[in-house]
């Protein structure tokens, strides 16, 4: 992502938002403030639209789950929550835009993120699964109704899971800066069937036009347009310089195979060979005048002193 790029974040869940309230004030902190753009809560339910029509206004997507629902069963497990979910967004809007956080977790730790993480395969889908644990959220300030980000532990005693907090939310908006910010979230439209639960997805289409008019060329136009040694002039343009001779700078074309500077008419070209020649002929009727200047002198001198002497 570049200069002021910023991402509009859905956050995909099946809880209320008032269980991650925490997380959205969290995203409207200075500290995610160059990476955000908009945040939008969203319940996936049965309703596939609701589904659709967030993922179309997202260009990232955070998958919130809480412990306090029973089971982290993400994906890939029995009487998982977000198979279909979760391979839509991927597929949509990548891999590297795509988060998995789970909320409420005992353990917090990186050994049981990598043990969940290979259990459930999330690495096929997501780009990282961060889990945050109740303590974390308390030493921040970010636990009970009113959740509010403290810039520092809110006791001595929650040094260490302030600190761990702190790690993981700065890998989230590491995250969120790096992933590439496409047009792939517009080219869903709302109007386009969910993949989950048995619906069929719509296919995209390689080229959508905006409320403005304007339309976005997909990644195949733009390659075939692009691809190594292609030459756009027509059949006939490429012929005519082949024949009669090569293109200059800019653009007229030179009969004579050189380049015509001015980028108009071809120039006249002089024989180097005749123009040399040319010189010596006049160097030497020049001295042939002089001489035949001389001798006429002599002879007019010449008759002026017999006249003399007679």
């Amino acid at each position: 992502m570049t200069g002021d790029q910023r991402h509009s974040i859905g956050i995909f869940s099946r809880d209320g938002e008032t269980n991650y309230k925490w997380l959205i004030n969290l995203l409207r902190t200075g500290m995610f403030q160059s990476v955000v753009e908009v945040i939008l809560p969203i319940y996936v339910s049965s309703n596939s639209r609701s589904f659709t029509t967030g993922l179309s206004q997202s260009s990232f997507a955070i998958v919130y789950h809480t412990k306090t629902r029973g089971r982290l069963n993400i994906a890939n497990v029995t009487d998982s929550l977000y198979d279909e979910e979760l391979k839509d967004l991927s597929d949509h809007l990548g891999r590297s835009n795509v988060v998995v956080l789970l909320d409420d977790v005992e353990d917090g730790s990186d050994s049981n993120m990598r043990r969940i993480l290979e259990e459930q395969r999330l690495d096929s889908y997501a780009t990282e699964v961060i889990l945050i644990s109740e303590q974390e959220k308390e030493s921040a300030g970010l636990s009970g109704s009113d959740p509010s980000f403290s810039q520092s532990p809110i006791s001595a005693q929650m040094h260490d899971a302030y600190n761990s907090l702190y790690h993981k939310l700065l890998t989230l908006k590491d995250t969120i800066r790096n992933a590439p910010h496409s047009n792939a979230a517009h080219r869903y439209s709302s109007s386009s069937e969910s993949s989950y639960g048995g619906r069929r997805t719509a296919p995209v289409p390689s080229v959508v036009t905006s409320t403005g008019g304007f339309r976005y060329p997909d990644d195949s136009s733009v390659r075939s347009s692009q691809r190594a040694g292609s030459d756009l002039r027509s059949d006939e343009e490429r012929n005519l310089i082949s024949e009669n001779g090569s293109r200059n700078p800019n653009g007229s074309l030179n009969p004579t195979g050189s380049l015509n500077p001015t980028g108009s008419f071809p120039m006249p070209q002089i024989n180097n060979n005749e123009q040399g020649k040319g010189k010596r002929n006049w160097r030497k009727d020049k001295v042939l005048w002089i001489i035949g200047g001389l001798i006429i002198l002599l002879l007019v001198v010449l008759i002026i002193v017999l006249s003399v002497a007679l």
